[in-house]
């Protein structure tokens, strides 16, 4: 089975101050060569950490980021849609559980131009809730109350929701957002990129792989078959562990394939 790798305990060192060298960065703190190994594949990342035991790297934890023009600015905030009162930030506020909500925000670069034509979607398991930014950078969808967990996961990518089938899509980034944030309505920076630097681990064997359509478990035969014939459902990819925790609520999972049949 294919290995896997990841950093354990990440580094609070910051990757900016160390100083260059041909290997990446050299950190004075702990007297190492940092490597970058975010531009390598798995097959070189394998052939440097075997090579060099006890290294020490920058690892990125997702392989996808937005170009550097399209790292975004998101000004989120909710609001009640089954009733005139607004959401507030109040332990004693009544809410009924069949209550919606109006999740919307404004998306620009941090020179604060305005990025139009962006997707935004909300994964949950079973049910995939999408929009689109406007001219104005503005986005704005209709979501169950109850679809909102301590953690969500949002998905902004700069091809239309038609047209980008799988998650490993170019220009498309993720976010975990946490139900706190929402309710005070912050402004959040979407990363060009996550990673971590510390030192890097293999794992072999590989975790198991989970495969869900509208959020039923499915065998990976059963999942590839329903993909092969029905070409039209969107599908998300999700193999970072603080996205498969929220999912599945497992640790040991591999990967995650969503399916949405709409």
């Amino acid at each position: 089975m294919n290995s896997s790798f990841k950093i354990d305990k990440p580094c609070p060192k910051s990757w900016d101050s160390m100083e260059e060298n041909f290997e990446g960065k050299f950190c004075k703190s702990c007297n190492k060569n940092v490597w970058d190994l975010t531009k390598k594949n798995d097959i070189e990342i394998s052939e440097i950490v075997k090579s060099n035991p006890n290294l020490c790297a920058k690892l990125s934890t997702s392989k996808l980021n937005f170009a550097a023009s399209l790292v975004l600015t998101a000004s989120l905030t909710l609001v009640s849609c089954s009733s005139s009162k607004n959401f507030v930030n109040n332990k004693n506020s009544e809410i009924s559980i069949n209550q919606n909500i109006i999740f919307k925000g404004n998306l620009r670069t941090k020179d604060g131009a305005i990025v139009k034509n962006i997707s935004v979607e909300l994964v949950t398991l079973d049910k995939l809730f999408s929009t689109t930014s406007d001219e104005h950078g503005n986005f704005l969808m209709e979501i169950p109350l109850l679809k909102i967990k301590n953690k969500n996961i949002i998905i902004f990518s700069s091809k239309n929701i038609s047209n980008s089938k799988v998650f490993r899509d170019t220009l498309s980034q993720r976010l975990i957002l946490e139900k706190s944030d929402l309710f005070l309505n912050k402004t959040l920076t979407v990363n060009e990129g996550t990673f971590n630097i510390g030192a890097v681990v293999i794992i072999s064997p590989k975790s198991p792989d989970f495969y869900y359509l509208d959020g039923k478990k499915l065998s990976e035969r059963k999942f590839k078959e329903i993909k092969k014939n029905n070409p039209t459902y969107r599908e998300l990819v999700f193999d970072e562990d603080n996205f498969t925790d929220i999912l599945t609520k497992k640790s040991y999972v591999e990967s995650v394939y969503l399916l949405y049949s709409k």
